[in-house]
């Protein structure tokens, strides 16, 4: 889970920088989903791509309340983890 309220800066170096290391993880059949309610940082990351290129749309939420709503009934093996950290 990718939860960038918890990033203290997030820039359109940071966006780049997301997109080179998110390839890796979908290589590894892994899409985390993305937790941000800054309009800000979600058009930088539309302008970049990563939503919805790498990131779906459906897997964007603007907290993590409504994150773990999606998570529970579209478990994969970290979710477990996730929730807990709720």
């Amino acid at each position: 889970m990718l939860n960038l309220p918890e990033v203290n800066e997030f820039d359109q170096s940071s966006a780049y920088g997301l997109g080179d290391a998110l390839p890796d993880l979908k290589d590894a059949d892994v899409t985390p989903p993305l937790i941000s309610s800054e309009n800000a940082i979600l058009k930088m990351l539309v302008q970049t791509d990563l939503i919805p290129g790498t990131i779906p749309k459906d897997q964007v939420f603007a907290d993590s309340r409504t994150c773990a709503g999606w998570l529970k009934p579209n478990p994969s093996e970290d979710a477990p983890k996730a929730l807990a950290a709720q």
